[in-house]
C-alpha cells in the first residue's frame, strides 16, 4: 500500500468511523486482503481442502460488525490489528475443532489444575516441564504433548526452573529457599542445595553442567558445585530481588538481573562485579548471551535491551518482552520471535520487524523451539505450542 492509498484508506475510515456504512466495507476490503493471506498461510495442508481463507474472513467481518460497529477502534492501524487478532482467534478455534475431529489435540499441553507459572526447554531432548502455583512440576514430551513424569509438590510453590546442557537433569528454585536437583530420567532427586534466605528466583546451568548459579530475593547470586553438594561463592551487589541469571558460553562470566532495574556482570569464579548495565526503565525479568559472547540481551516487561558484552553500551531496544535467549541467538537460527505487547502476543521477522501474526493472549513464558517458528509458553492453567505455518514465505 503506497502512501496516498493509506491516506485514501484513512479519510475513508474516518467517514466509517462517523456512521458512511460503504466506507467501513470498502476499508475493510483493503485491509482484509492482507490479513486473508496471513490466515492463508497458517492453514495446515491437511485442513486446506476443509477450510479457506475466506471462511475465516465472512465470520471475521461479521464478528467486528456485531461487536465494534458501535466502538470501532481510533485508527486503521487500531483496525488493522483488531482484525488480526479476530481472524487469529477464528482460525484457531476452527483448526481445534478439526484436530478434535480427527482425535489428536495439537495446541495444548494438557490442563493444569492451579496457574502456570514458569515454562523451560531441554532443547537436547524435546521436552518441556512446565511448574504450577501448587507447586508440582510436570514433564512433557514438546513434540507429542505427552506428559512424561510428575514431580511432587514443594511447600509455597515453584519459582525457578532450569534444564542442564544435556537434558539430564532439572534444577528447581522454590518459596522454601532451597535448590533441588532432579534426573528426570529415573524420576529421582539428586541434590539439595541450601543457603539462600529467601525464596529461590532464577536458575541457570554453567556450560559444562557443572555449576549452577542461583538469584534470590535475599538479592545475592550463589554459585554451586552441585553434583559436591557446595557453596562455591555469593555475589552481592544488587539492591533488590534477583530476577534472572545466564553463564556466558565459556562459563567464566555470570550476569544477572534484578527488580533493581539493572543488569550485573560478575567474573564467574571470583566474584568480581566486571559490569553495571542501566538502562531498562522496569524491573529486569530476564537476559541471556549471544553465541559468540559479544551480546548480552536483557528483558523487562516493556522491552527487550542489547548490550556489548564488552564495553555495556546499549545497541539497540527492542519494544515488547519474549525468550531472550532466542532473541541473543538472532539469524540465522531465529529469523522470527515471539514478543508480548499490550494483551496481545506478536510473531515478527527479527529483520525488519514485520508483524506476521498476532494472538489475541498473552502467551507468557515464551520459549522457542530450534526450528525457530515455533513456540511454547502459558496462558493461565494451559501450556500452549503455537506454529507459524508458511511464514518464512
Amino acid at each position: 500500500m503506497t502512501h496516498n492509498d493509506e491516506t485514501d484508506v484513512g479519510a475513508l475510515y474516518e467517514r466509517a468511523r462517523t456512521g458512511d456504512k460503504s466506507g467501513l466495507e470498502k476499508v475493510l476490503a483493503e485491509l482484509g486482503s492482507g490479513v486473508a493471506r496471513s490466515v492463508e498461510c497458517r492453514i495446515p495442508d491437511k485442513h486446506a481442502s476443509l477450510i479457506t481463507a475466506d471462511d475465516v474472513m465472512q465470520v471475521t467481518y461479521l464478528e467486528l460488525w456485531l461487536d465494534y460497529r458501535d466502538r470501532l477502534p481510533a485508527t486503521v492501524h487500531e483496525l488493522k490489528r483488531l482484525l488480526y487478532r479476530i481472524a487469529e482467534t477464528n482460525l484457531q478455534d476452527v483448526l481445534r475443532e478439526l484436530d478434535a475431529d480427527s482425535g489428536k489435540e495439537l495446541a495444548v499441553l494438557g490442563d493444569h489444575e492451579y496457574r502456570v507459572t514458569n515454562v523451560v526447554y531441554a532443547r537436547t531432548k524435546n521436552r518441556i516441564a512446565s511448574a504450577t502455583a501448587d507447586g508440582t512440576v510436570r514433564v512433557w514430551d514438546a513434540i507429542t504433548g505427552r506428559q512424561l513424569g510428575l514431580l511432587p509438590g514443594y511447600d509455597g510453590g515453584v519459582r525457578y526452573m532450569a534444564f542442564s546442557p544435556n537434558s539430564r537433569h532439572l534444577a528447581i528454585g522454590s518459596e522454601d529457599k532451597t535448590v533441588r536437583v532432579w534426573n528426570t530420567d529415573r524420576g529421582a532427586q539428586v541434590a539439595v542445595l541450601c543457603g539462600h534466605e529467601k525464596a529461590v528466583t532464577c536458575l541457570a546451568f554453567s556450560p559444562d553442567g557443572d555449576r549452577i548459579a542461583s538469584g534470590s530475593n535475599d538479592w545475592t547470586v550463589r554459585v554451586w558445585r552441585w553434583g559436591a553438594r557446595r557453596q562455591l561463592a555469593v555475589f552481592r551487589g544488587h539492591t533488590h530481588n534477583v530476577w534472572g541469571l545466564a553463564f556466558s558460553p565459556k562459563g567464566d562470566r555470570i550476569t544477572s538481573v534484578s527488580v533493581d532495574r539493572t543488569v550485573r556482570v560478575w567474573d564467574a569464579h571470583s566474584g568480581t562485579e566486571l559490569l553495571v548495565l542501566r538502562g531498562h526503565e522496569g524491573f529486569v525479568r530476564n537476559v541471556a548471551y549471544s553465541l559468540t559472547e559479544n551480546h548480552i540481551a536483557s528483558g523487562s516487561d516493556n522491552n527487550v535491551r542489547i548490550w556489548d558484552a564488552v564495553s555495556g553500551e546499549c545497541l539497540k531496544v527492542i519494544q515488547g518482552s519474549g525468550d531472550v535467549q532466542a532473541i541473543a541467538v538472532g539469524l540465522p537460527q531465529f529469523p522470527w520471535r515471539a514478543l508480548l505487547r499490550g494483551p496481545e502476543t506478536v510473531i515478527e521477522s527479527v529483520e525488519g520487524s514485520r508483524g506476521v501474526a498476532y494472538l489475541p493472549y498473552r502467551l507468557n513464558d515464551i520459549l522457542t523451539y530450534p526450528s525457530g517458528q515455533t513456540w511454547a509458553g502459558s496462558v493461565d492453567n494451559h501450556l500452549y505450542i503455537v506454529t507459524l505455518e508458511g511464514g518464512a514465505k
